[in-house]
């Protein structure tokens, strides 16, 4: 089978290219990708000739791919030998051993850093696609049974390269299963429902703070004290964790009874204020605090003022 065009076409290429990049040496900008360009073309030269010395004997389905890539390769090719003809043209009237910094200048003006990268990329989309085929006929002329083994031996070691179609698929496929994980992310972080509907508990600390919360979220007491803990990182930390604090309803005038259930505690909407709880050591006395009363209760009895 004829390749339809010749390896001198790709000689020639690297030889410009490798001409440019010396020219291009001390040009920053442009000469990484003159140096990526080259070890592609010897890439893509030594695929060629591995495809040349296998591909007689091939059936015609293999046959016309390869003609088919080979054709690709053959046209970015063209498009990239006329893009660089005329830095050809001008160094060879130039010697670059001689004037590397006379014509530095010129080469710099003319050469377009983003026209390599982008003959670069096709490059390696057509050596991937190469490669493919070569595999392909590497593997046809062994039996099955050793097919199978140099195939996952070679995937194994990473010398498979897939062609631009089959890296497409997986990317697709894997930002599916990312937008996937992120939809169930975003669904497992929303508030339920009911907490549009119910309107948020105003909780009024000890410190004059105002916070809301919603029953859906804290419905134990243990859950009640953590969110306190946050709101009271020094000062009342301590009696916080020992519960020695009353929650009072605004306009009530007993306290919560928090021997109840907790769902009992708090009704949605409420306005409800917390204060800390002093225990003072006990005092008989026969004198009322308030109005300075006496009783005339015996000096045993107990007395409520």
């Amino acid at each position: 089978m004829s390749l339809s065009f010749g390896l001198g076409d790709i000689d020639t290429a690297i030889k410009w290219t490798k001409t440019l990049a010396k020219a291009l040496r001390e040009a920053g900008g442009s000469r990484a990708e003159y140096q990526h360009l080259i070890r592609r073309l010897d890439i893509l030269q030594s695929t060629l000739n591995l495809i040349a010395d296998r591909s007689r004997g091939l059936p015609r389905e293999d046959r016309k791919g390869l003609k088919k890539a080979l054709g690709h390769c053959k046209k970015s090719l063209g498009a990239f030998n006329k893009g660089i003809q005329k830095f050809h043209n001008y160094l060879k009237r130039n010697d670059p051993r001689g004037g590397l910094r006379g014509i530095l200048k010129q080469v710099q003006s003319q050469a377009e850093a983003q026209n390599i990268q982008d003959f670069s990329q096709r490059l390696d989309d057509d050596i991937k696609v190469l490669q493919l085929h070569l595999q392909a006929m590497l593997l046809s002329n062994l039996p099955q049974q050793e097919s199978e083994q140099e195939f996952a031996r070679r995937y194994s070691e990473q010398d498979y390269t897939p062609c631009e179609y089959h890296q497409r698929a997986i990317w697709n496929t894997q930002m599916e299963i990312a937008n996937t994980a992120r939809a169930c992310h975003v669904q497992h972080r929303q508030l339920p429902c009911q907490i549009h509907r119910l309107p948020p508990i105003i909780f009024i600390d000890a410190q004059n703070k105002i916070s809301h919360f919603h029953i859906e979220n804290i419905t134990t007491f243990p859950a009640l004290k953590n969110f306190l803990e946050c709101q009271f990182p020094d000062v009342g930390l301590v009696k916080v964790k020992r519960g020695e604090f009353a929650i009072r309803r605004r306009g009530e005038p007993t306290d919560v009874d928090m021997s109840s259930p907790f769902h009992e505690w708090f009704v949605p909407g409420g306005e409800y204020n917390m204060s800390f709880v002093f225990d003072a050591e006990e005092e008989h006395t026969a004198t009322c605090p308030s109005c300075h009363a006496r009783t005339d209760a015996a000096p045993g009895d107990e007395t409520q003022w």
